[in-house]
């Protein structure tokens, strides 16, 4: 009796064990002038390793904290630098505490039957002598592609400056001063003048300032240019170009030779009018440093409407039709698109040819008062320059019906033949014709 009494004391004292207090640290830890301090805390049960939860938890609250204070300073810097300022600032956090995390130390630990605690806390002077350091080397590395920028004017000078820019910017909570050319200068600044400076050196000279194209048939015409060093004259290499039309729809691209030059197709323009205007200039997309503010050199336009020959043998029934009604919808439909004249020359830009033709069934009707044809077409397409033949298309076998007569069968045959060709086919020899 005497051992059952024990062994229950036992018992009732282990399971009312109550749990130390929560230490001040867990409710009231804050950073202070030497420390950034971060406490994590992961409630149970957890499903993982709960140590580097809450590890990580605390680190990221001091992630937060040392984000106040580059955001803060970095706002007029990204905006400036056309960077999302929330997007930028979170991957310079990031980078920060990752190159932090040898100088964190976890000072304190706390479980109870709920949670689990952890105390973090980071140097501030180690942090700030690291930064230095880390600023320093970035800065001289900058400066290096600086002056290689400087050595010769071409494509790759811009790239350079970029990469200068790059390497800097996650530092430009802090001016960022050096000695340069005898003279203390901010190297952020620094890279933007010399930027401008080199793209304001660079012209862009095309052959040709006027130009004449048939609208609808101009993917062969060129267009043959060079960049020139305003200071020395010569012919600059690797230089990005953009040739895009005024309505800034489409446009083309290229870099110029190892003598400076490069010959671009003319963009397609999406609309007719008599007079057009293209728009050279340098194309450096992709490149925070660029500001859009480069000159423009605009080449103008003479646009012609093309000129077109329809020429469709449509049969009613063997007999030629009256009122036709494929040559007029292929008419409207090009006037509309490419605002084409039409004429019976062979001196044209386009030659479409083809026969539509349509036969009965029977005289009569069949058992439920309808009159059955069968209409078929075929179209090709010549061009009128050369000759040859650059589309063809047969529609065989549409069935026409109507309840007073085959020729009224044979009409209905043909509007179907007519929208088909309308919705389909012409759209496809327009986008041909285009890629001529």
């Amino acid at each position: 009796m005497p051992i059952i009494v024990l062994s229950l004391l036992i018992f009732v004292s282990c399971a009312s064990q109550p749990t130390g207090p929560t230490p001040d640290w867990v409710l009231t830890s804050n950073s202070n002038a030497q420390y950034w301090v971060g406490v994590g805390s992961i409630t149970k049960p957890f499903s993982g390793n709960i140590r580097e939860a809450t590890r990580t938890q605390a680190v990221n609250e001091i992630a937060s904290q040392i984000s106040i204070q580059i955001s803060s300073n970095f706002t007029n810097v990204m905006t400036e630098y056309n960077y999302d300022v929330n997007a930028f600032t979170k991957s310079i956090i990031d980078s920060r505490v990752e190159n932090s995390l040898d100088h964190i130390e976890y000072v304190n630990f706390h479980e109870d039957e709920n949670r689990f605690y952890v105390q973090a806390k980071l140097s501030k002077q180690k942090y700030y002598e690291s930064l230095a350091k880390k600023r320093e080397n970035t800065v001289q590395t900058s400066l290096g592609y600086i002056q290689r920028a400087d050595k010769e004017l071409n494509g790759e000078s811009f790239k350079l400056l970029q990469t200068a820019m790059d390497e800097i910017v996650q530092f430009m909570d802090e001016p960022l001063h050096i000695e340069y050319e005898g003279e203390s200068q901010n190297i952020y600044s620094l890279i933007k003048l010399k930027f401008q400076d080199k793209g304001n050196r660079i012209e862009l000279i095309s052959a040709q300032k006027e130009m004449e194209i048939t609208f609808g048939f101009s993917n062969n015409e060129m267009v043959s240019l060079s960049s020139i060093d305003k200071n020395s004259g010569r012919n600059i290499s690797g230089i990005p170009v953009k040739i895009e039309s005024s309505e800034k729809i489409n446009l083309v691209s290229g870099i110029t030779d190892a003598d400076g030059n490069l010959i671009l197709s003319i963009p397609q323009f999406e609309s007719f009018s008599t007079q057009k205007q293209l728009l050279l200039s340098m194309n450096f997309q992709g490149i925070e440093l660029f500001e859009h503010s480069f000159s423009k050199t605009p080449i103008s336009i003479k646009v012609n409407s093309p000129s077109i020959t329809v020429n469709i043998d449509e049969r009613l029934l063997g007999v030629k039709a009256d009122n036709p009604i494929i040559g007029p919808m292929i008419k409207e439909f090009f006037a509309s698109s490419l605002s084409a004249s039409f004429n019976e020359s062979q001196q044209v830009d386009l030659i479409i040819s083809g026969k539509v033709n349509t036969s009965k069934k029977s005289d009569s009707p069949n058992e439920w008062g309808i009159y059955q044809t069968f209409a078929d077409a075929t179209i090709t397409v010549h061009s009128g320059s050369t000759g040859d033949e650059i589309y063809s298309v047969t529609v065989p076998k549409v069935q026409g019906a109507d309840f007073n007569s085959n020729e009224g069968s044979a009409k209905e045959g043909i509007k179907k033949i007519s929208k088909k060709l309308e919705t389909i086919t012409l759209p496809q020899i327009l986008k041909h014709i285009q890629k001529l």
